[in-house]
């Protein structure tokens, strides 16, 4: 019994840990996974932003995670195009662009 409550803990533990999400700085609305720490954000054209995060679990090889790209189409955006490492998303006209690199998140508003 003391197992099956640990297996329990450690798999709801897990689930916080992989399925934690929080708003973007860039654009509120769009999520960026809880464990992400914000590095900087810079104006790149006049009124539009990219928020820069540091995050140990991105690996450049894989991309971003089904349970990431969940949370995001969950939130209603929907996936408009690829180009190399970068993923673009719309969402009621506006449109975000997500870079996952190694150890790196960049969420571009468009």
């Amino acid at each position: 019994m003391k197992y099956i409550l640990w297996f329990f803990i450690l798999l709801l533990f897990s689930l916080f840990i992989l399925g934690g999400y929080k708003a973007s700085v860039s654009h509120p609305d769009f999520p960026v996974p809880l464990f992400a720490i914000h590095s900087k954000t810079k104006e790149y054209e006049k009124g539009k932003y990219v928020s820069n995060y540091t995050y140990r679990f991105a690996k450049e090889e894989e991309g971003p995670s089904d349970l990431y790209q969940l949370e995001i189409a969950e939130k209603g955006w929907k996936l408009k195009g690829q180009e190399g490492l970068i993923k673009t998303y719309e969402k009621r006209g506006e449109r975000v662009s997500l870079f996952f690199g190694t150890g790196e998140i960049s969420v571009i508003e468009e």
